[in-house]
């Protein structure tokens, strides 16, 4: 599997800062994307695994929109574009 995609997001409204990883990965026409966190209580969740590119792109999107929902934002500063994609993705989640 090569990674193709990566994002670190971060939990800024909380106390506890938690962070957690964002990916997208390929094999041989096989997609996975999905969230994995570290430490003790270490999450793994896939969002997809299969080879339909739009179905990956629609369920990585839903799994973006979750996560910002439940606080989590890039680690790095967003850029005017990404802001856009934030209010798409809670829009999204908010029908």
């Amino acid at each position: 599997m090569q990674t193709v995609f990566l994002n670190k997001l971060q939990q800024v409204d909380t106390k506890k800062k938690e962070s957690g990883n964002v990916i997208i990965k390929e094999s041989e026409g096989r997609w996975i994307a999905g969230w994995s966190t570290k430490g003790p209580d270490k999450i793994e969740e896939t969002w997809y695994d299969g080879e339909s590119w739009e179905d990956l792109l629609a369920a990585f999107r839903k799994g973006v929109a979750e996560k910002f929902s439940q606080g989590f934002k890039p680690e790095l500063e967003m850029q005017p574009q990404l802001q856009i994609l934030s209010r798409c993705y809670r829009h999204t989640t908010s029908q």
